[in-house]
């Protein structure tokens, strides 16, 4: 089982800006599709580490773009399993 976390956003341009701040602060994320299931329609989403929640949460606070929320996946197999709502 694998564990991440992703933050989605509802607009490319946010997300692609967003990755740009965490990867100037040293984080590794990368932009991916948004998980089924956790919206609906079109949606951007930036996978990030467990470890790096708080530094990611603190980084969003700054800028306030519309999301969907910071969610904690598990993956299991190449398929999601679960996922919790964490902002």
């Amino acid at each position: 089982m694998h564990e991440f976390c992703i933050i989605v956003f509802y607009s490319s341009q946010h997300a692609m800006y967003f990755e740009s701040r965490l990867k100037y602060l040293g984080l590794n994320v990368a932009v991916m599709p948004t998980p089924r299931g956790i919206t609906q329609g079109c949606s951007y989403s930036i996978r990030f580490s467990i470890e790096d929640f708080e530094k990611v949460a603190q980084e969003y606070d700054k800028i306030k773009f519309p999301i969907a929320g910071i969610f904690k996946v598990m993956m299991m197999y190449g398929k999601y399993k679960a996922v919790e709502k964490l902002k």
